[in-house]
């Protein structure tokens, strides 16, 4: 439900509700004077667990607004010609604009990647605890379980996709040197597979490629939505998985460049520069270093969930590709067509898929402005995207290289599709600049972006400036962006975020408890220590230039329905994300 200026209900007023409606909330009306000698009379719904949990003659801020008419002073309804307004209008009445922003994580296709509740299936339960066994337990070596023989046909599958020959001979070696590593200590465990981002990265393009129908190619893993019977046969899996690298993409949403081409050529190569774990011999290789570190750990992935449970595991992880990965953009589409957040002013999305854009065209294009980076990548899909009401704007222009300009040699750090700028003028003719922006993991473009922002607004005197962001803030972390570090920065920015005085590191927005099912084992957390180990992070916000606009409300939901559940993960069986939406209620000064 949309929460809204707080407005006081009186126990005669209660007394006037009507009976519960199909959705279990009472109907009401109330009055609230916005001119001289006029009111608004606004009908709506009230929850009844807030009604108790805050009583009768308290003020109630969880409602549905329904309808809004202008009456005569006293709240007595006017005559038939009195002119009627929508919820929107009256709101903009005073200029008010109700904003959110939601990293929507549409980038994440791994069914296992998070500890949820899911109560479905009691196997899930046994899988994630007996997973942790296993990891906890004494290992083979690589090669009893990715052989030599495994090695060698994937070289040939190197060599016919035009491998140099001393590139296959360097890969020979760094096999020599890795097949006799501890499966679990030495490789799944291991730091620098993190820091160096050899699993990570191939990963990112090759887990699951969107087809032009709509449909979907994942490559045979476990760490996303391929669900085939090649996973519980290790023979069948290699075929499969050398087929799906090797072989020729299908038509995709990807860039023309990649059309005809096989999934190893979307391998990007790894530079010192940007991963300094990365030495300069295995930079010269990367590609099909890459190559064989993914084939290994997928392999040793099935290896670890074959040991732990069996073949029990495959059901399993089938039920929850339906529950959180089928239909992810239906479940994000409804949250925000939802009752909760329908009529909003301005959205603020991030790590939006190409997929999800062209969704949120053909629902919202009518009702809204949809505005998508102008650099969106269909590789990565990490777009930020604005979403303006029309009925709020009457215009808007991008100035997302206004932003990039005023970063200069920091703009480098960006990646593709990660901010998005417009500048716009309600029908008001007041002016506004909107940025929504997706910091990097470790936020080091956070304070760059901004602070060219902060530069950019100022340029602007008149501009309001409003910033819906994952800045990727962290409470503590070595070499990454601190909360406190970014904060402090704020006032000489002439910025501040719309949490006020609730803003603390501890108010945290992103709840990720990562299970031993994804590629960095050392962000994961045990199941049973989910809430005292899980990564509770401050990542996102929304800021404002405070001499122009003023905060009025300011919420988290982690529900979908504009509630917050403390030490709830996200995300859930509805809940889509990993992060919670942050959402304001802002008036112009």
């Amino acid at each position: 439900m949309v929460q809204i200026e707080p407005y006081p209900l009186s126990p005669q007023l209660l007394d006037e509700a009507l009976p519960q409606d199909e959705s279990g909330l009472v109907r009401f009306k109330w009055c609230d004077k916005v001119t001289s000698g006029k009111f608004v009379q606004r009908a709506g719904r009230l929850d009844l667990c807030a009604l108790n949990r805050y009583g009768r003659d308290r003020t109630v801020s969880v409602m549905t607004q329904l309808s809004t008419e202008v009456v005569d002073g006293g709240g007595a309804a006017a005559d038939a010609s009195a002119d009627t307004f929508t919820s929107q209008e009256a709101r903009s009445i005073d200029g008010r604009k109700i904003v959110l922003t939601w990293n929507v994580a549409s980038i994440n296709n791994n069914p296992l990647e998070y500890i949820i509740n899911f109560d479905v299936n009691p196997t899930y339960r046994k899988m994630m605890m007996e997973v942790e066994r296993v990891l906890a337990s004494p290992a083979p070596a690589i090669s009893e379980v990715f052989t030599d023989e495994m090695f060698q046909t994937l070289l040939g599958c190197l060599a016919t996709a035009g491998t140099e020959p001393h590139e296959l001979d360097a890969l020979a070696e760094f096999w020599a040197a890795l097949r006799d590593r501890d499966l679990i200590d030495g490789f799944l465990k291991h730091p620098e597979i993190g820091a160096k981002r050899l699993i990570s990265m191939p990963d990112r393009v090759s887990n699951t490629i969107h087809t032009v129908d709509g449909s979907r190619r994942c490559r045979p893993a476990v760490i996303n939505a391929y669900v085939g019977a090649a996973l519980i046969d290790r023979d069948s899996w290699l075929t499969e998985w050398l087929a799906f690298i090797f072989g020729e993409v299908p038509d995709t949403k990807l860039p023309p460049k990649a059309k005809g081409r096989n999934v190893y050529s979307l391998f990007k190569p790894l530079s010192p520069k940007k991963y300094p774990a990365v030495t300069e011999s295995e930079s010269a290789v990367s590609r099909p270093l890459q190559a064989l570190y993914l084939a290994v750990f997928d392999c040793v992935m099935i290896h670890v969930l074959t040991t732990a449970v069996g073949t029990d595991w495959l059901p399993v992880k089938r039920q929850l590709c339906e529950a959180l990965i089928d239909g992810k953009n239906e479940r994000t589409l409804q949250v925000l067509k939802g009752p909760s957040y329908k009529g909003t002013d301005i959205l603020c999305l991030q790590e939006v898929s190409v997929a999800l854009v062209s969704a949120l065209r053909t629902e919202f294009g009518a009702e809204y402005y949809v505005i998508a980076a102008p650099d969106a990548s269909a590789e990565l899909n990490q777009n930020s995207v604005i979403l303006l009401r029309r009925s709020a704007f009457k215009d808007w222009r991008d100035t997302t290289s206004a932003i990039v300009e005023q970063m200069g040699d920091a703009a480098e750090q960006l990646g593709p599709g990660d901010v998005v700028a417009a500048t716009c003028t309600d029908h008001d003719d007041r002016l506004f600049i909107v940025v929504s922006f997706h910091g990097d993991s470790d936020g080091r473009s956070s304070l760059p972006v901004t602070r060219a922002v902060a530069a950019v607004g100022k340029l602007q005197p008149s501009a309001r400036l409003i910033f819906g962001a994952d800045l990727n803030m962290t409470r503590a972390g070595k070499n990454k962006l601190h909360f406190s570090d970014f904060m402090s920065e704020l006032p000489a920015m002439g910025l501040e975020s719309t949490l006020g005085s609730e803003l603390s590191a501890d108010n945290y927005t992103c709840f990720q408890a990562r299970s031993y099912l994804q590629p960095q084992l050392q962000k994961a957390v045990p199941f049973m220590k989910i809430h005292e180990a899980a990564a509770k992070e401050p990542k996102d916000t929304i800021l404002i230039s405070p001499e122009k606009m003023k905060c009025i409300k300011c919420w988290k939901d982690s529900v979908g329905d504009g509630s917050w559940v403390e030490d709830q993960a996200m995300p859930s069986a509805s809940f889509p994300s990993d992060h919670a939406i942050i959402a304001a209620l802002l008036v112009p000064q």
